[in-house]
């Protein structure tokens, strides 16, 4: 695929977009290359969101402490995805405590 110049995995744009189809939102900023990857307002509330597409949880983790020394969010929500673009887990922080969020 790669020969083709296609690639073999949804491109990160891509599953961003898939992300906030997810989770109904039709109004957010797309953020490419920054960090978080989209901003939207829910309930009155700042919400980032990013999409990591990493082999192991351990990265995913790495990302959940740098977020933990940020207060310019009232909530933070991270997708983990494979590098195939299957969603994985997700988990938010809320009042300073991160959570596991059921599929």
């Amino acid at each position: 695929m790669a020969k083709l110049g296609k690639p073999a995995s949804p491109v990160d744009y891509a599953i961003v977009l898939k992300e906030l189809a997810f989770r109904k939102k039709t109004k957010y900023a797309v953020t490419q290359g920054l960090i978080p990857d989209a901003i939207f307002i829910e309930d009155g509330k700042l919400v980032a969101l990013e999409i990591e597409k990493e082999k192991w949880e351990a990265a995913i983790r790495l990302k959940m402490q740098a977020y933990n020394n940020r207060n310019d969010y009232d909530k933070v929500i991270l997708v983990w995805y494979s590098r195939r673009g299957e969603r994985l887990k997700e988990w938010q922080k809320e009042n300073g405590e991160w959570k596991l969020v059921p599929s």
